[in-house]
């Protein structure tokens, strides 16, 4: 996959994911305001729950929206936030009761946050003033209480802090994640590199002495030749689908890496010789039209284990030499697999 399409991907899934969070935390949120709403209709308060049922039906149709439809995650944010406000407005309004009450004024803490969360910092602010200014008008004009207001106004002040920070906080972090994850793909074909497999053997290596480790060192043989012949545009296409039928035939039970030019770096784990020289017999016939009107290509491929070496350097020759080998004895070979050990005879 290439760096474009696994931060396509990436996006997707981290939209999904958020989508599915929101849809189980407004079923929630309804549920919470539903059993207030009945708490309020068994005490002697002599009005209706207004508050808790207005805010269960927002959540209701919301979780509903999020499970049911494809709307614009955009579009979902702003009728939510637009009917929260419409709601606290309404109930100002109405003054039930006649000044602000606490549960209200929490209401208006709510409104800060999905504000932030919603708009950009600049009209969030104005939002949020918008909305203490509301909430202070019927607070003086009815004789509401001047500290929850107060406090009211320092939950905005928070909250606006609390976004915007927030927000550079993730953008940096996103950034900081995207870029490691490229410092570490290849952006060709996207294959770990090979600063990021050699993290991998370098942990191999210090494994247990003996540990089943294989690396296997692949050449693409005759890469010039599809190259000078067709055209780098088509090498480029080559190496992608070579990179794609790897992955696929590994599948998990290693792990891929685009080493350099044609070569590609394969390490196994737990494989023992018959499984092995399998995976590398079905490594080695994967030879498919890399392109249009492009001959299959094949495979050199040199094998070494990780109890032959004692250190990396020694691990990656040995490799090498063996990919060497199956390029001088005639390509599309498989040189340095592990034989069976010969059977005792019998007494």
């Amino acid at each position: 996959m290439s760096v474009p399409r696994f931060l396509s991907r990436h996006g997707r899934y981290l939209k999904e994911t958020q989508r599915q969070l929101y849809q189980t935390v407004a079923a929630l949120s309804m549920t919470v305001q539903l059993v207030i709403a009945g708490i309020d209709a068994i005490r002697p308060v002599g009005q209706w729950p207004l508050e808790p049922l207005i805010g269960a039906a927002i959540c209701g149709v919301t979780a509903a929206l999020l499970r049911y439809t494809q709307l614009p995650w955009r579009w979902m944010e702003y009728g939510i936030l637009a009917a929260a406000s419409l709601s606290v407005t309404g109930q100002l309004a109405l003054a039930v009761p006649p000044a602000p009450s606490p549960r209200l004024l929490f209401t208006g803490v709510f409104l800060f946050l999905a504000g932030f969360t919603v708009l950009q910092a600049r009209w969030a602010s104005l939002y949020a003033l918008s909305v203490f200014t509301a909430f202070g008008a019927v607070t003086l004009l009815r004789g509401g209480d001047l500290t929850l207001l107060a406090e009211l106004g320092l939950s905005g002040i928070l909250s606006a802090h609390l976004s915007i920070y927030g927000r550079q906080l993730s953008a940096e972090r996103a950034e900081v994640a995207v870029m490691q994850r490229l410092a570490h793909t290849d952006a060709l074909t996207g294959l770990e590199n090979r600063r990021a497999m050699t993290a991998h053997l370098e942990t191999a290596l210090a494994a247990t002495p003996g540990a089943l480790v294989t690396v296997l060192l692949l050449d693409i043989d005759h890469f010039k030749e599809v190259n000078d012949r067709w055209g780098h545009a088509v090498g480029d296409q080559v190496l992608k689908v070579v990179a794609e039928r790897l992955k696929v035939t590994v599948g998990t039970q290693g792990q891929v890496a685009r080493w350099g030019g044609e070569e590609f770096l394969i390490t196994l784990s737990r494989l023992d010789p018959v499984p092995l020289r399998a995976l590398a017999e079905e490594l080695r016939q994967a030879m498919v039209p890399p392109a249009p009107g492009v001959p299959p290509v094949t495979f050199s491929i040199g094998v070494a284990g990780r109890d032959e070496v004692s250190t990396l350097d020694e691990w990656l020759q040995l490799a090498d030499a063996r990919l060497y080998q199956a390029k001088q004895t005639g390509r599309n070979r498989v040189e340095g697999l592990p034989v069976d050990p010969p059977l005792e005879p019998k007494a």
